[in-house]
Protein backbone atom coordinates (compact mmCIF):
# COMPACT_ATOMS: atom_id res chain seq x y z
CA UNK A 1 0.00 0.00 0.00
CA UNK A 2 2.72 2.41 0.76
CA UNK A 3 4.49 2.34 -2.47
CA UNK A 4 1.19 2.55 -4.40
CA UNK A 5 0.65 5.79 -2.51
CA UNK A 6 4.44 6.71 -2.82
CA UNK A 7 3.79 6.30 -6.57
CA UNK A 8 0.89 8.39 -6.76
CA UNK A 9 2.49 10.66 -5.24
CA UNK A 10 5.22 10.78 -7.86
CA UNK A 11 3.06 11.25 -10.41
CA UNK A 12 1.08 14.00 -8.99
CA UNK A 13 4.11 15.97 -8.31
CA UNK A 14 5.11 15.31 -12.16
CA UNK A 15 1.17 16.44 -13.26
CA UNK A 16 1.96 19.66 -11.49
CA UNK A 17 4.72 20.80 -12.09
CA UNK A 18 4.68 19.79 -15.97
CA UNK A 19 1.44 22.09 -15.76
CA UNK A 20 3.73 24.79 -14.18
CA UNK A 21 6.11 24.46 -16.93
CA UNK A 22 2.88 24.54 -19.10
CA UNK A 23 2.26 28.32 -17.13
CA UNK A 24 6.00 29.57 -17.53
CA UNK A 25 6.03 28.44 -20.99
CA UNK A 26 2.80 30.86 -21.58
CA UNK A 27 4.03 33.76 -19.41
CA UNK A 28 7.81 34.12 -21.15
CA UNK A 29 10.02 32.17 -18.72
CA UNK A 30 10.99 29.44 -20.99
CA UNK A 31 14.28 28.29 -19.16
CA UNK A 32 12.56 28.07 -15.78
CA UNK A 33 9.44 25.76 -18.12
CA UNK A 34 12.11 23.54 -19.08
CA UNK A 35 13.97 22.88 -15.84
CA UNK A 36 10.75 22.33 -14.70
CA UNK A 37 9.38 19.91 -17.19
CA UNK A 38 13.10 18.16 -16.74
CA UNK A 39 12.14 17.47 -13.34
CA UNK A 40 8.10 16.27 -14.10
CA UNK A 41 9.54 14.07 -16.68
CA UNK A 42 12.14 12.51 -13.80
CA UNK A 43 9.26 12.08 -11.27
CA UNK A 44 6.93 10.32 -13.97
CA UNK A 45 9.89 8.39 -14.76
CA UNK A 46 10.77 7.25 -11.53
CA UNK A 47 7.07 6.76 -10.81
CA UNK A 48 7.17 4.22 -13.55
CA UNK A 49 10.25 2.27 -12.97
CA UNK A 50 9.63 1.71 -9.34
CA UNK A 51 9.97 -1.82 -8.60
CA UNK A 52 7.07 -3.29 -7.17
CA UNK A 53 7.92 -5.50 -3.84
CA UNK A 54 6.27 -8.54 -2.59
CA UNK A 55 5.03 -9.59 0.69
CA UNK A 56 7.26 -8.90 3.38
CA UNK A 57 6.49 -11.54 5.45
CA UNK A 58 6.31 -15.63 3.57
CA UNK A 59 4.01 -17.84 6.02
CA UNK A 60 4.04 -21.39 4.85
CA UNK A 61 3.85 -24.95 5.97
CA UNK A 62 7.92 -24.68 6.92
CA UNK A 63 7.59 -21.97 8.20
CA UNK A 64 7.62 -17.92 8.61
CA UNK A 65 10.55 -15.97 6.59
CA UNK A 66 10.58 -12.26 6.95
CA UNK A 67 13.53 -10.79 4.72
CA UNK A 68 13.89 -8.02 6.78
CA UNK A 69 14.98 -9.42 9.74
CA UNK A 70 18.13 -11.30 8.05
CA UNK A 71 18.23 -14.19 9.48
CA UNK A 72 16.57 -16.65 7.22
CA UNK A 73 13.58 -18.54 7.65
CA UNK A 74 12.18 -19.70 10.94
CA UNK A 75 10.96 -23.04 10.80
CA UNK A 76 8.01 -24.20 12.84
CA UNK A 77 9.86 -26.85 14.63
CA UNK A 78 12.23 -24.82 15.76
CA UNK A 79 9.43 -22.66 17.98
CA UNK A 80 8.55 -23.59 21.49
CA UNK A 81 6.38 -20.93 22.67
CA UNK A 82 4.58 -17.85 20.36
CA UNK A 83 2.31 -14.98 20.69
CA UNK A 84 0.57 -12.13 18.72
CA UNK A 85 1.39 -8.71 20.42
CA UNK A 86 -1.18 -6.42 19.09
CA UNK A 87 -1.57 -2.86 19.84
CA UNK A 88 -1.12 0.97 19.20
CA UNK A 89 -1.39 -0.14 15.31
CA UNK A 90 1.42 -2.12 15.57
CA UNK A 91 1.23 -6.16 15.58
CA UNK A 92 3.95 -8.31 16.40
CA UNK A 93 4.43 -12.77 15.66
CA UNK A 94 6.53 -12.98 19.11
CA UNK A 95 8.25 -16.09 18.71
CA UNK A 96 10.39 -17.92 21.55
CA UNK A 97 13.08 -20.58 19.44
CA UNK A 98 14.70 -23.57 20.90
CA UNK A 99 18.44 -22.69 19.68
CA UNK A 100 18.37 -18.78 19.34
CA UNK A 101 22.01 -19.05 19.26
CA UNK A 102 20.98 -20.42 15.05
CA UNK A 103 19.33 -16.63 14.35
CA UNK A 104 21.40 -14.18 16.32
CA UNK A 105 24.95 -15.51 15.26
CA UNK A 106 22.95 -14.67 11.25
CA UNK A 107 22.16 -11.42 12.65
CA UNK A 108 23.97 -7.89 12.18
CA UNK A 109 24.73 -6.06 15.53
CA UNK A 110 21.87 -3.62 15.56
CA UNK A 111 19.27 -6.85 14.95
CA UNK A 112 21.60 -8.72 17.83
CA UNK A 113 20.94 -5.50 19.95
CA UNK A 114 17.05 -5.37 19.88
CA UNK A 115 16.75 -9.04 20.08
CA UNK A 116 18.39 -8.75 23.65
CA UNK A 117 16.26 -5.44 24.32
CA UNK A 118 12.98 -7.16 23.64
CA UNK A 119 14.09 -10.46 25.09
CA UNK A 120 15.14 -8.24 28.57
CA UNK A 121 11.77 -6.46 28.07
CA UNK A 122 10.00 -9.69 28.61
CA UNK A 123 9.23 -10.29 25.09
CA UNK A 124 10.10 -13.42 23.00
CA UNK A 125 13.33 -13.85 21.73
CA UNK A 126 12.35 -12.81 17.66
CA UNK A 127 9.78 -10.66 16.95
CA UNK A 128 7.98 -10.67 13.50
CA UNK A 129 6.30 -7.43 12.19
CA UNK A 130 2.76 -8.89 10.63
CA UNK A 131 0.92 -5.60 11.04
CA UNK A 132 0.35 -6.06 7.03
CA UNK A 133 -1.21 -9.38 7.35
CA UNK A 134 -4.98 -8.67 7.28
CA UNK A 135 -6.32 -11.35 9.81
CA UNK A 136 -8.03 -11.10 13.15
CA UNK A 137 -5.41 -11.76 16.00
CA UNK A 138 -7.55 -15.26 16.77
CA UNK A 139 -7.70 -16.60 13.21
CA UNK A 140 -3.85 -15.83 12.83
CA UNK A 141 -2.54 -17.69 16.55
CA UNK A 142 -5.22 -20.86 15.34
CA UNK A 143 -2.66 -21.28 12.05
CA UNK A 144 0.69 -20.81 13.55
CA UNK A 145 -0.78 -23.14 16.57
CA UNK A 146 -1.77 -26.03 13.72
CA UNK A 147 1.22 -25.25 11.94
CA UNK A 148 3.11 -25.87 14.70
CA UNK A 149 1.68 -28.59 16.60
CA UNK A 150 2.41 -30.23 13.16
CA UNK A 151 5.43 -29.62 11.75
CA UNK A 152 6.60 -30.97 15.86
CA UNK A 153 4.31 -34.15 15.14
CA UNK A 154 6.68 -34.89 11.99
CA UNK A 155 9.55 -34.79 14.07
Amino acid sequence: MKNETQSLGFIIVAASLALTSLYFITVSNPKTAMVLMAFSVLSFVVAMLEPKRGPRVEFDAEGVYDPRLGIGKIYWKEVSEFYIADGAGNRFLCLEVQRPERFITHADRSLKSRMKLNHDLGFKRINVDVRHIDMTVQDMHRRIEHRIQTAQRAI
